[in-house]
């Protein structure tokens, strides 16, 4: 996903590369990789500057492809597949004088090159560092690839693409890295940017905001968006509109909607052409139950670009809650037409055959393939996921249906639809517990995936379990601190009767824990709130001695 919050789609927030939060050094260039110098025994393996450069090329194009900006803001050309013929008459190469005339006139291209050193005098192929040259018309970008892992000469080349990137196109890096989960190093990238004589402040500031905000962490996000979008009303107002607009939507996802709402008004107002801010607007109208607010925005961002997907998506989202659903197909069928790779539309589509279908009492065939259809476009679809479980339910298919919330949950672990359609599913199960343990190991994912320890500890609290139940609750919380089901549910253990002794020696040591932490955060901060209530309410309300006397029981995972 690259980074910065552009739209909403169907409730999903629309993530795509930054292109206009600041002017980027590497719009309109032109990138050449040139071949890459070989140590003499390592072409005696077969390796060439050539295959090397070409090697380069492929790990940097294809990082670009998928920062989401599909090549159109930058041109990356091996050196090799340059071409020329002669103008008639006067012995001159076409891409000689072009070539000439790029560099020495506009001096709009990047030079990417660099060679292999060898580590000793074996020069095995894993023992090789990499020295990489980023040379534009001002400057010169020295960069070793030192190989402390020993790694073969392509891995090399791998993290030299993954530097280069990083000084073609920080907008391109940071969406790449992203995508990548890399969140920690972006955010130290992007920190180390934060001093006035940075020209890439601007870019810094405004996805700092996103990144915290995407983090929980709310009240740092919006002071990054208030320096941002000072910064950037000094700069541009398309900058100034990008900035709001991204501002505009974390404020919508922390429910200040009316906040929202003037954020984005203001974008559009100064960057009246552009349809971003515009259908920000719509969505956060239509999601508020503004329809005819919501109609007006869509329909201004549909007369600027009428074969927008994302717009008519919108538009049929709008014709549906209105109950209009001849509208709501046809403006589906027209984003599909628009783009066959957008699944959010095959999704809606068959979310209305699926309606239709129930409706009539026909069979969900249809609405099905077009589900699976758009998960083969798309398959990290969660909301595609989400609404083909729905149709495996009301089919009779209750396995497929729970493995399939079970990855929508992964893939999107914060989807309050998929988490309260999946916990349906599994209490229509035999065996509740079992159910949600062949989830939680289907899964195959790492100590990360919050919600999983959420359903785990909801099995055990329905199992009378209470201490595991509690110790579960907190591990979703120390992995998603805004998981305010699994507070509310540690609450209602610590509080709830019969009283347990182990219940409470969890929670003081969670409190203990979280305290000394130290962790910043509005999120952190609520759940500090809610131990302490606890604690007081643990003093005023002791347990008999009896009870504190007995032996916990252990621990089932």
């Amino acid at each position: 996903m690259l980074t910065t919050l552009v739209g909403f789609i169907g409730g999903i927030i629309l993530l795509v590369a930054a292109v206009v939060v600041v002017a980027d050094a590497a719009s309109g260039m032109r990138v050449v990789v040139d071949p890459i110098g070989i140590p003499t025994k390592l072409k005696q393996m077969g390796y060439s500057e050539e295959v090397a450069a070409i090697r380069l090329y492929d790990h940097l194009q294809s990082a670009y492809v998928a920062a989401g900006l599909g090549g159109e803001y930058i041109d990356i050309l091996p050196r090799r597949e340059t071409f020329d013929f002669e103008i008639p008459s006067t012995g001159v190469g076409v891409f000689r004088l072009s070539n000439w005339i790029s560099e020495t006139l506009i001096g709009n291209r990047i030079r990417v090159s660099g060679e292999f050193v060898c580590m000793n005098e074996a020069c095995h192929p894993n023992n090789l560092d990499f020295r990489l040259r980023v040379r534009t018309r001002s400057m010169v970008q020295l960069v070793t690839i030192e190989n402390n892992f020993g790694a073969f000469p392509d891995d090399l080349l791998q993290k030299a693409a993954d530097r280069a990137l990083r000084h073609i196109s920080l907008t391109a890096w940071t969406a790449y890295s992203l995508g990548q989960g890399r969140v920690g190093e972006v955010r130290q990238e992007l920190q180390s940017l934060l001093h006035p004589e940075s020209r890439d402040l601007l870019h810094a500031l405004h996805h700092l905001a996103i990144i915290t905000a995407n983090e929980g962490d709310f009240e740092e996000s919006l002071l990054y968006y208030d320096r941002a979008a000072r910064k950037a009303r000094a700069t541009s107002t398309i900058a100034y509109a990008s900035v709001l607009n991204s501002w505009g939507i974390t404020l919508y996802t922390m429910g200040r909607t009316e906040d929202a709402i003037t954020k984005l008004k203001r974008a559009t107002l100064i960057a009246p052409f552009d349809e971003i801010p515009s259908n920000s607007l719509g969505y956060v109208y239509r999601m508020s139950g503004h329809l005819d607010a919501a109609l007006i925005q869509f329909k201004r961002s549909l007369k600027r670009n009428p074969h927008s997907p994302i717009v008519l998506y919108n538009l049929a989202e709008c014709m549906s809650r209105a109950g209009d659903e001849a509208a709501a197909s046809d403006y589906f069928r027209r984003a599909f037409e628009a783009d066959s790779s957008f699944a959010p539309a095959m999704s809606g589509l068959g979310a209305l055959l699926f309606k239709r279908a129930r409706q009539n009492g026909e069979d969900y065939t249809d609405s099905i393939a077009l589900l699976e259809r758009a998960l083969q476009v798309d398959p990290d679809s969660a909301n595609a996921m989400n609404t083909l479980a729905r149709v495996l339910m009301a089919a009779g298919k209750t396995d497929e249906a729970i493995a399939l919330y079970a990855k929508a949950s992964a893939v999107k672990p914060r989807n309050s639809a998929t988490l309260i359609n999946w916990r349906a599913a599994l209490r229509l199960t035999p065996d509740y517990t079992t159910a949600v343990e062949r989830v939680v190991q289907s899964l195959a994912v790492d100590a990360t995936l919050s919600v999983a320890y959420f359903h785990w500890g909801e099995a055990m609290a329905l199992t009378n379990q209470p201490v595991n139940a509690v110790e579960m609750f907190i591990k979703t919380l120390e992995l998603d601190p805004t998981q305010t089901d699994a507070l509310n549910a540690l609450m209602a253990l610590a509080t709830g009767e019969p009283a347990s002794a182990g219940v409470r020696r969890a929670v003081l040591a969670y409190k203990e824990r979280l305290d000394a932490s130290g962790a910043p955060g509005e999120a952190i901060q609520r759940i500090r709130t809610h131990l302490l209530g606890l604690s007081q309410y643990f003093e005023q309300n002791p347990l008999p001695k009896e009870v504190t006397a007995q032996a916990d029981v252990p621990a089932t995972q």
